[in-house]
């Protein structure tokens, strides 16, 4: 209350939504990494499934992996030929 018995608060910020869930992050509760945010709890592999940290995660194409399939996706998306006839 200000002094002449008013309730007031300052804006904030509003709460980003997880890249994975779609639902809101509270600060607690935050990972920002890849230029988007996540639930600690939403941190986790694309393929399998692991939590993942700040440590231990690899990003490719905007996309969490853990180190095993980071490089499983990498030559997966390498190995693809890119405009081969067919017999």
């Amino acid at each position: 209350l200000n002094r002449k018995g008013i309730h007031c608060t300052l804006p904030q910020a509003p709460l980003p939504n997880c890249a994975r869930c779609g639902k809101i992050i509270y600060p607690t509760k935050k990972v920002n990494c890849l230029d988007k945010f996540w639930h600690k709890a939403c941190f986790h592999c694309e393929t399998c499934k692991m939590t993942l940290n700040m440590k231990n995660y690899k990003g490719y194409k905007k996309k969490l992996y853990c180190n095993a399939h980071y490089f499983g996706e990498k030559l997966r998306t390498k190995k693809k030929p890119t405009g081969a006839a067919t017999a």
